[in-house]
């Protein structure tokens, strides 16, 4: 059974007023029942929100302008209809400031990774993984001025020459313990490329990429 917008009906019932944890996946969640949600009086005690497949297109509206769900720590969008402009009117809300983790399994593009990277209102956010984005570019990732204080990043990079570049930019390294860049194109098992991920993984803690099924 598809709740649809009928969600509402849970997001304002007392009931669920010490809810923390709340998954809404192939409900067919519209634009009124992700409204409810987050002008919910009840829900206010919410720390972990994740939508998977259904049916909203207004995120960063639907999510704007309230603060019933400050207390907001984690937030998976899998598979999701968000839009640059979705993603640029999140990262101004001060509703998502205490976030610590952002799970984001919707296609984005290279400026909606640069506005998040970059934006001064996530100060708290110490997780943050792409799924379905994949830097190309390692110039644009040296230039990027990071203000975020990341502990743990989850990115797709095309080859070790970008995954350099992200522990060489010190505003996305310089609290960066983890670091995982799914699977690479290029890696050869020489002196050249052992020199660096040797280089890499002396700068974190923990460096994970994978090349023809293996993971290194």
């Amino acid at each position: 059974m598809s709740l649809g917008d009928e969600i509402g009906l849970i997001a304002n019932c007392e009931t669920f007023s010490n809810l923390e944890i709340l998954a809404i996946s192939s409900h067919k969640l519209g634009n009124a029942g992700l409204s409810d949600i987050f002008n919910s009086p009840f829900l206010k005690k919410l720390k972990t929100l994740t939508l998977s497949n259904n049916e909203f297109n207004n995120f960063g509206i639907a999510s704007l302008g309230t603060f019933n769900l400050c207390n907001l720590s984690e937030l998976t969008l899998d598979f999701e209809h968000v839009k640059t402009e979705d993603i640029q009117l999140m990262c101004r809300n001060q509703l998502f400031s205490n976030l610590r983790k952002l799970v984001l399994k919707i296609w984005i593009q290279e400026q909606d990774f640069s506005n998040i990277l970059t934006n001064s209102v996530w100060v708290n956010l110490k997780e943050l993984e792409f799924s379905c984005y994949r830097i190309e570019d390692r110039d644009k990732v040296l230039n990027i001025k990071c203000t975020l204080q990341l502990e743990k990043l989850k990115i797709h990079a095309s080859n070790l020459e970008v995954c350099r570049a992200l522990v060489n930019n010190k505003t996305i390294s310089r609290s960066l313990k983890y670091l995982d860049v799914g699977g690479i194109n290029g890696y050869h098992d020489n002196p050249k490329d052992k020199r660096n991920v040797a280089e890499i993984k002396a700068s974190i803690e923990t460096f994970i990429f994978m090349f023809n099924d293996f993971v290194f």
